[in-house]
């Protein structure tokens, strides 16, 4: 039984109305409790995020033609034809791995096959070669088929493999367990906060347009642009100038945004490795033509429909047409300074829409600002759900999820509906005396987790997202 602190001065919520959704639930035997690690920096991941080339929080798919010049990862399915990956031997993290896919892979088909150079693939899910040529061995967890196509090295799956054995230039190894060397859902979530940690920084870089050329001066160090998506639009030319360590984010706003070739003209110094278009707001993006410029789109349906971009393409989910070259992008930060109110840790696990919810908090840990929103994202739409809070951590079966939220007491916020895009939003209340948020208190350490309702998923119909920590600043 979970009981509370004694009272302070300052009034505190009755404990019957702050716990009493999640106390309801926490009545299970709980295993041995085991911490999972923190997701502190870009450097907890197994190599740095801008070796990814392209990278999709949900699918890739590639219908009819052209290239990815790097490495690509997607956290669900893969589906390309007439289509060529890991071009460039030197792009990637040279781990002999192309492709990161967390779901099912389809890797060519008539007329055009595909070819992947320089690596092999590592697919969690089922995996189909047709007219395919594979540079290097192939890793599953599902079965594997080899229509027509080599693989150059071996094959080790899960599943059963169906083809010639004699088109595998190693050993094929069936009913082996499956053991991802990397957490894509962990590179998602980093991506995300990128674009949600730039998109909250205040501009501070000067410009100016005229028919169609944006013009603006950089300084050393971080310069933030922001500029409407229907502005983007009419982009022709973009004229900088500025020194060799300045770094550019234009932040695009608006929920679409739609774009053609933009030419990008640098003096001074300024390199193109330093320059990101970002998309923190935007449901769709739709561009075309030579952009030779990062893209950070991790929230957006990402249609590429032709031309060239040079640089990280980093989309939410992707169909394309058009060819990305390796150029990586030295802005990637899980959290800007100011900028991110703490740390994510633990983990969650799939809910009905096949994604795992995931905690994505904006504003800050200030308890003087008092502008913390604690935010859950790829939770089921239409449904409800709350934060959770407590003073320990644990990682312990939880409905369909884990409860990674412990100590001795376990705080509410207000049930709240999800949005029809999944997205939980709860705003924290710092000076409000009848909140469970009452009992936080400046240079404290807590941790939170949203819980959800998904009746679409097996019973007991709930599940949670990861969680993530926060110590308040005065």
């Amino acid at each position: 039984m979970y009981s509370l602190r004694p009272s302070r001065a300052r009034s505190r919520p009755d404990p019957q109305l702050a716990r009493p959704g999640v106390h309801a639930l926490i009545t299970t035997a709980f295993g041995p409790l085991v911490l999972a690690a923190a997701l502190t920096s870009a450097q907890d991941l197994p190599f740095p995020p801008a070796e990814f080339n392209v990278f999709s929080c949900k699918d890739i798919n590639y219908p009819g033609g052209s290239d990815i010049e790097g490495i690509a990862g997607c956290v669900r399915d893969f589906d390309v034809n007439s289509f060529s990956l890991h071009s460039d031997p030197d792009a990637g993290p040279q781990t002999g791995i192309s492709l990161y896919c967390g779901g099912a892979a389809r890797v060519g088909g008539p007329p055009g096959g595909a070819a992947v150079y320089n690596g092999g693939l590592e697919v969690a899910g089922d995996i189909s070669m047709d007219s395919a040529a594979i540079g290097g061995s192939v890793w599953g967890g599902g079965d594997a088929t080899l229509v027509s196509g080599v693989v150059t090295g071996s094959m080790t799956l899960a599943g059963s493999f169906s083809g010639n054995p004699n088109d595998v230039g190693g050993d094929v190894l069936e009913g082996v367990p499956f053991s991802p060397t990397v957490d894509l859902s962990g590179f998602a979530q980093l991506f995300r906060q990128t674009s949600t940690a730039y998109g909250a920084r205040e501009p501070n870089a000067d410009w100016t347009w005229s028919g169609g050329r944006l013009t603006a001066q950089l300084a050393g160090d971080l310069n933030v642009i922001e500029i409407d998506a229907g502005l983007l639009e009419q982009v022709q030319i973009v004229d900088l100038s500025g020194p060799p360590d300045a770094l550019l984010v234009v932040n695009v706003l608006g929920v679409l945004a739609e774009f053609d070739s933009i030419t990008w003209s640098l003096a001074g110094g300024v390199m193109r490795d330093g320059l990101a278009l970002n998309f923190p707001q935007a449901q769709k993006v739709i561009f075309r033509g030579g952009n030779h410029v990062t893209l950070l789109a991790p929230f957006s349906k990402v249609s590429f429909t032709e031309g060239l971009l040079t640089g990280n393409l980093i989309a939410g989910d992707l169909r394309g047409l058009g060819q990305v070259d390796a150029e990586p992008w030295r802005g990637f930060l899980q959290c800007l300074p100011g900028a991110c109110p703490g740390t994510a840790f633990c983990s969650s696990l799939p809910n009905s829409t096949g994604l795992a919810a995931w905690a994505n908090p904006h504003g800050s840990n200030s308890f003087a600002a008092n502008d913390l929103v604690l935010v859950a994202r790829d939770l089921p739409g239409g449904e409800f759900g709350l934060f959770f809070f407590g003073s320990q951590v644990t990682s312990v079966p939880f409905g369909n999820g884990l409860r990674c939220v412990d100590g001795d007491e376990l705080l509410r916020l207000e049930i709240t509906p999800v949005g029809g895009g999944g997205v939980l939003n709860v705003p924290v209340d710092l000076t409000d005396a009848s909140a469970a948020s009452a009992v936080i208190d400046p240079a404290e350490t807590w941790h939170f987790q949203a819980w959800y309702r998904d009746p679409a998923s097996p019973a007991p119909h709930f599940n949670t997202s990861d969680a993530y920590t926060i110590t308040f600043a005065p």
